[in-house]
């Protein structure tokens, strides 16, 4: 499965190890964002967006009380596509677009989550 990790820039190191976790499952990660030094922003957002594009699912980190602008262009992205997107913690929880069809909620990431995530997204790819 093709996979794209949101999150906030603050907290790359831990979007880096969901992505790390995920990839030791066998899943391909589109865009490494949380890698990238010397990008400017426009290459970064072109880049960011394709991953996106390029991904089957998801998977947003939204544990604590930020902004996570960047990450809610990456989700409006991914439902205009028509891809599913599986939110990671609970910030922002209250949010209309935490409530589309194509969006789970996950408190924390655990092996449930990816479990749950291949089983329910596997069907569709």
């Amino acid at each position: 499965m093709r996979l794209y990790v949101a999150g906030s820039v603050l907290d790359r190191d831990r979007v880096r190890q969901i992505a790390n976790i995920l990839e030791g499952h066998g899943h391909t990660i589109t865009f490494k964002w949380f890698d990238c030094t010397n990008d400017s922003p426009a290459e970064r957002a072109v880049m960011d967006l394709k991953g996106v594009a390029d991904a089957d699912v998801l998977v947003v980190y939204m544990q604590y009380d930020r902004k996570y602008r960047g990450s809610w262009v990456e989700v409006g992205a991914a439902l205009a596509y028509g891809k599913f997107v599986y939110f990671i913690g609970q910030a922002n929880h209250d949010l209309v677009f935490r409530k589309h069809p194509l969006c789970k909620p996950f408190s924390k990431f655990s092996e449930t989550a990816h479990t749950q995530i291949v089983r329910e997204v596997g069907p569709f790819i």
